[in-house]
């Protein structure tokens, strides 16, 4: 018996997967992770497959014109998504970059993918157009860099979303550039800068987690098939409302004292995420006895500003311990978030009892 030959198809992937969808179920949430469910997407013939899908946060988007630029203009343009572009005109400007905007917005110690929403009037030319790079501190270490020419852009006059991947181990200074170097070879037009989590493999549901802060959050949601070809914007929004103390108490220290003086300075870090720290709320009270007692509550240091939700230290200073004890020595920390809810912790301040060695001598009559 003779197997027929599975079927091939060549054609050129060109089109975005399209009949996107993707839900958040409910309106409101307390917790900064939410599930993003029903995710699909279908790639029109003869496509490549979908193959994974990306989120983005509210605050991770930059237009074209609101970035710094060397050279070029801003004008009006219906195919532009908020309706206003950045463009530089081949014979009209010269050569320059399109930079900053110097931020510090995405979390460190992730991977991202930069899309660039760009259009040119000149797809043949196989000249460079534009080079696209990701950069931090003032441009000194390049986390992700893309070169184009005329011939990468699928159709002229046409918006078309460029990634460059980059890999944000650390915040370094000066905040992230989204750079587009602009070589005046071609009319190019730079709608915006999308920033979102590198790429997972697609599936029907995802976690995905929000930016800090109270209030309405909105994902932006992309599916990318085999080809590359990205999808337009799918947003979904939901309500973070914070119902919980703050969280994350750690690196107390010290947490062994040896003595010397009476007194002791403690410290301790804890943040809130959601409504974010009262830091005038921070108090701290000590036990001698091993917790039978307590002083008062005392006013204790916190730095940054109230309703941050970065972690913050808190500082306990000359605690009147008086002398090391084994394990009576404690300390109870309390803070209150921008909502009232109060989280408080214990630890104990640890010290060794030296026992020194019994000496024996022998005496004879």
């Amino acid at each position: 018996m003779q197997s027929q030959p599975d079927a091939v198809h060549i054609g050129l992937a060109r089109q975005p997967p399209t009949n996107t969808t993707a839900a958040i179920s409910d309106a409101y949430t307390d917790t900064i992770t939410v599930t993003i469910s029903s995710l699909s997407a279908t790639d029109p013939s003869p496509g490549s497959g979908v193959q994974t899908m990306a989120f983005s946060n509210e605050g991770w988007t930059w237009e074209g014109e609101d970035l710094y630029h060397q050279s070029g203009e801003v004008v009006t343009d219906t195919d532009a998504l908020n309706g206003q572009a950045w463009r530089g005109l081949a014979g009209t400007h010269s050569a320059g970059t399109w930079y900053g905007p110097y931020t510090y917005d995405l979390p460190p110690g992730h991977a991202y993918r930069a899309y660039f929403r760009l259009k040119t009037n000149n797809v043949t030319t196989t000249a460079e157009v534009a080079m696209l790079d990701v950069v931090d501190n003032g441009g000194e270490r390049v986390l992700g860099l893309r070169r184009l020419r005329g011939t990468d852009f699928r159709a002229a006059d046409t918006y078309q979303e460029f990634p460059v991947d980059f890999d944000y181990t650390d915040a370094g200074t000066s905040g992230l550039e989204f750079r587009t170097a602009y070589r005046a070879t071609a009319d190019l037009y730079l709608d915006r800068v999308l920033i979102v989590g590198y790429p997972i493999s697609i599936a029907t549901s995802a976690q995905w987690r929000l930016t800090p802060g109270e209030g309405l959050k909105v994902v932006t949601v992309k599916f990318v098939d085999g080809a590359g070809n990205v999808s337009a914007d799918l947003t979904r929004t939901v309500t973070l409302s914070d119902t919980s103390p703050p969280i994350g108490w750690r690196d107390f220290a010290p947490e062994w004292w040896s003595g010397g003086e009476s007194t002791l300075t403690c410290t301790v870090r804890i943040f809130d995420e959601i409504s974010g720290l009262n830091v005038d709320s921070a108090r701290y009270r000590f036990s001698t006895d091993g917790g039978q007692s307590w002083s008062d509550w005392a006013v204790a240091a916190c730095t940054g500003t109230s309703s941050t939700v970065e972690i913050q230290t808190i500082t306990a200073s000359a605690v009147p311990f008086g002398q090391p004890r084994e394990t009576d020595n404690r300390i109870e920390f309390q803070i209150a978030d921008m909502k009232g809810y109060t989280s408080t912790m214990s630890y104990t301040v640890r010290s060794e009892i030296v026992y020194l060695p019994l000496v024996m001598k022998e005496y004879s009559p």
